[in-house]
């Protein structure tokens, strides 16, 4: 994914990982730098006199800082008279000296107009996190002031950065006041988010445990919502798996899982309780802030209403438009998801002993261990259910966001946020990717059971099922423990150690509600396959195997015929499934090719390696067998791979090409090829910038209508793919304008 050095940079995400990768030290500890980053990106310096709007006034006794005089700002005024809320000097509406009832009288007289509102202004003085946070949102968001959008700017000189607690309030007051003067103004809303987030790290500087997002660094809150880690699967498996109590789930953007057992041996209770204190009270209310403050922008604004402009040291232009608001607050959301779903469940294991093998626990030597045997007691496993129901409302939320960043992209702007984060990306496999991940998180769905033997080095016995599967179930239902999910487990065979759990071990065979027909998945369950996937469209829910050494890799071999490419028109193609993600290192050699490292691909929670080799202008003569070396923690397995032939023929008579046509009841057509199994078209913008791909689709025949997204008007290029029986590809291209 690009890394963008683009001012939105240095909003909500990079400060989620000053605020949460190391929190160790008290309330005047400095953010730390990014190891990744060249200049830090995080909040000025600058004193708020310098850019502080010069109409931005607190009023005597307007406690909740909307501007007017209100029942509830007495209100607030009598809970710090009664000791219910900290002090204000905003409270001492009559100049007392202090805050009184007659304070809060002298609002309420306000309030029926017996008296004159304003009261008086405040001078001096700092905003509170929790008034910050109650200032108001964008109600009519509107491109950011150029005071502003400096301000912003300010952040990516690495000598602004706060050197203390008074330093990060200046903060909060100069971004405070900014939207107190127009809350529509989207660079001070971004603003205020970014010094929420971080003053509310610093003042939840606790001992967290672990490095959240040791692996997270510096990017655009556009690139970490398309990320292959902060991704709907990943966060699906960790539920299913906390439900299996196979472990805690992890914070997503970071490699730790959030589980009492470290390399160093588990942290005390005491520690792992301040770390969810910290979480709970300071870091997922402000993460909630700054989400509602970048969702109800792009909620409320036009699609094609530019928000933001920014150009940066290196003269590269950034833009931001309501995609990129709903990008950002997707972001949000999943980091929220994964922060709900650790903080529900408590960690509390007593006095459990992590280090003993399952056998060492069965106490009466019967071979059967009981949860109560091999899980550590109650409370470990309990769940909040408020917090993790929150948690499911979240990911819907986020991938919800993350559909409509991608529909509602400006494909005119090149320089767009989102644009650039799906830069060479399939958009339209990620936004199938995620339609598919929404029906699955939105209720009952039925899904495909692939399961199969392992024999002789190959599959067999392969087949597949639908079963009705509900995920929600889990997150909006969820058990009082999970431990109350767990399955007692039985040595398999006796005396060798291993345990494994039946059918009739596991008390409520529904997971939960999560498969409302069980016995579906008994009968599945009681072939004993070697291998079940599940899954939903382009959705992989899960892939249980368990894996011997060699076993469940394959490996493809293809050539492609590309006149327009350089170092071709022949190329070989080469791709390694890894569906548990245990290879260590894959490369191929043969024909051509005298060794080739294949790069690691995740898209989307999906593991392969894959790479291209160009053969030149006369290739070796097919057939041609490739050998892989693949290698995992296990050893080194070699397989091979033939390509049978080349599909060396051009498409013939291409429409649209070298044309104007209209965006409605556009069709891709050309001749039929008598060598060529299946037809695909790959269509792409063609502005002068880097080719992004817009849509895909394949068929029986080179007849292919239209079906993705809106065409706005502008230049595209097409790609005419043929393949044949052998599995080999021919590209032939075409353009064509879109009229306006």
């Amino acid at each position: 994914m690009q890394k963008m050095h683009s001012i939105v940079v240095g909003v909500l995400v990079v400060v989620l990982v000053v605020a949460m990768s190391g929190c160790g030290g008290g309330s005047s500890r400095s953010p730390a730098l990014s190891s990744q980053t060249g200049a830090a990106v995080r909040p000025s310096s600058v004193k708020p006199a310098a850019v502080r709007p010069a109409n931005a006034q607190r009023y005597l006794g307007d406690m909740d800082l909307d501007g007017k005089a209100s029942v509830g700002d007495a209100i607030k005024i009598l809970r710090i008279v009664v000791g219910l809320d900290d002090a204000d000097p905003c409270a001492d509406a009559n100049e007392s000296g202090t805050a009184d009832v007659g304070d809060a009288i002298k609002v309420l007289r306000c309030v029926v107009g017996l008296e004159a509102w304003p009261i008086g202004v405040y001078e001096g003085g700092d905003f509170t996190l929790e008034q910050a946070m109650a200032l108001a949102m964008a109600t009519n968001p509107s491109a950011g002031s150029q005071a502003n959008v400096d301000a912003l700017a300010a952040w990516e000189d690495e000598n602004n950065v706060p050197s203390g607690p008074e330093e990060l309030q200046e903060q909060l007051n100069q971004w405070a006041n900014a939207v107190l003067t127009d809350p529509n103004d989207v660079a001070a809303q971004i603003g205020l988010g970014m010094v929420i987030l971080t003053t509310a790290g610093d003042e939840g500087a606790t001992y967290l445990g672990y490095d959240l997002f040791e692996e997270l660094d510096l990017q655009s809150a556009t690139s970490m919502a398309f990320s292959g880690d902060l991704n709907p699967e990943n966060l699906i498996g960790d539920a299913m798996g906390t439900a299996n109590l196979s472990g805690m789930p992890r914070i997503r953007g970071g490699t730790s899982s959030v589980r009492p057992m470290s390399d160093d041996g588990p942290p005390s209770v005491g520690e792992i309780e301040d770390w969810r204190e910290a979480i709970g009270t300071y870091l997922l209310p402000a993460i909630g802030n700054a989400q509602q403050r970048m969702a109800t922008i792009a909620d409320n604004a036009a699609p094609t209403t530019l928000l933001l402009s920014y150009t940066d040291g290196d003269g590269d232009t950034f833009t931001a438009y309501a995609a990129d608001f709903h990008s950002i607050a997707a972001g949000l959301q999943l980091v929220r998801c994964g922060l709900f779903m650790v903080t529900a469940i408590d960690p509390d294991y007593g006095s459990y002993e992590w280090d003993l093998d399952l056998a060492d626990r069965d106490a009466n030597s019967d071979g059967i261990l009981t949860v109560a045997e091999y899980a550590p007691p109650a409370p470990f496993g309990d769940i909040d259910g408020t917090s993790w129901t929150q948690a499911g409302a979240c990911l819907r939320d986020g991938v919800s966001r993350l559909i409509a960043a991608i529909d509602n992209r400006q494909w005119s702007d090149s320089n767009e946020l989102v644009m650039r984060a799906l830069e060479d990306q399939n958009v339209s496999e990620i936004r199938g990717y995620l339609s598919d991940g929404l029906e699955v998180l939105g209720g009952q769905v039925n899904v495909t059971v692939e399961y199969a033997n392992w024999q002789d080095g190959q599959w067999v016995d392969q087949d597949t099922a639908q079963v009705p599967f509900n995920l929600r179930e889990l997150w909006d239902n969820p058990p009082g423990s999970f431990r109350d999910l767990a399955p007692q487990l039985t040595q398999d065979p006796p005396g060798f150690g291993n345990f494994k759990a039946e059918w009739d071990d596991f008390p409520d065979k529904t997971l939960s509600g999560v498969f409302p027909d069980p016995d579906q998945i008994k009968d599945l369950m009681d072939a004993d396959y070697d291998r079940y996937v599940f899954s939903y469209g382009s959705l992989e829910i899960g892939d249980w195997l368990d894996y011997g050494e060699g076993e469940g890799y394959t490996v493809s071999a293809c050539s492609y015929y590309n006149p327009l490419s350089g170092g071709g028109p022949y190329y070989a193609g080469f791709g390694v499934n890894d569906p548990a993600g245990r290879l260590i290192s894959a490369s191929v050699s043969g024909p051509g090719v005298v060794s080739l490292s294949l790069p690691y691909e995740e898209h989307w929670g999906r593991q392969s390696w894959g790479g291209a080799a160009p053969l030149g202008s006369v290739p070796p003569p097919a057939p041609n067998e490739y050998t892989f070396t693949l290698v995992d923690a296990d050893g080194t397995t070699t397989m091979t791979a033939t390509i049978e032939d080349y599909f060396a023929q051009s498409a013939v008579n291409m429409r649209p090409d070298n044309e104007t046509v209209s965006a409605a009841n556009l069709v891709f057509t050309w001749d039929e090829c008598a060598a060529a199994v299946r037809y695909g078209v790959q269509l792409l913008r063609g502005d002068g910038g880097p080719e992004q791909e817009v849509w895909q689709d394949y068929d029986s025949v080179p007849h292919l209508p239209y079906t993705g997204p809106q065409l706005e008007p502008g230049n595209y290029i097409w790609d005419a793919c043929m393949e044949n029986a052998n599995g080999n590809w021919s590209f032939t291209r075409g353009d064509f304008t879109v009229a306006p």
